[in-house]
């Protein structure tokens, strides 16, 4: 018996790619919140894809590979491919000062998958209730 299957994780890690590079197909984004040692709650955006059955909590990096190729619209993204390839990157850990490797895994997309900005869907305003019930008297 695997005995990491009890202590595994709601999202993919780079360990669940088995060192090798997966082409995926982005199902949907969702904002998910979580707790953060040093800055308490947080929201951040997970990508789920077609063909693994965990998402990813996107970081800076993968959130400028994906808004560089479909645009900052979130919902541009939903189709299309990326590569999920499991990497490492040197950290400066904030309280001790030392460099340590961290496992990640970093999103690429093909530049021959880029759509032209003008292509790109615009933003979605921010719902608004109309009776906000705030007149103000002149």
């Amino acid at each position: 018996m695997d005995a990491s299957q009890f202590f595994g994780s709601n999202y993919l890690s780079p360990a669940d790619l088995n060192g090798k590079n997966v082409v995926a197909t982005v199902l949907n984004i969702k904002q998910t919140e979580f707790n953060s040692r040093d800055r308490g709650r947080e929201r951040k955006l997970v990508v789920f894809f077609a063909e693994v059955d965990r998402g990813v909590v996107l970081n800076k990096t993968g959130f400028a590979a994906l808004s560089k190729a479909y645009g900052n619209e979130t919902s541009g993204w939903e189709g299309k491919k990326v590569t999920l390839i499991p990497d490492q990157i040197e950290i400066e850990d904030k309280k001790t000062k030392e460099i340590k490797m961290v496992d990640y895994i970093r999103l690429h997309v093909d530049e021959s998958d880029y759509v032209p900005p003008e292509n790109w869907p615009k933003p979605t305003p921010p719902s608004r209730d109309d009776d906000l019930g705030d007149e103000v008297p002149f």
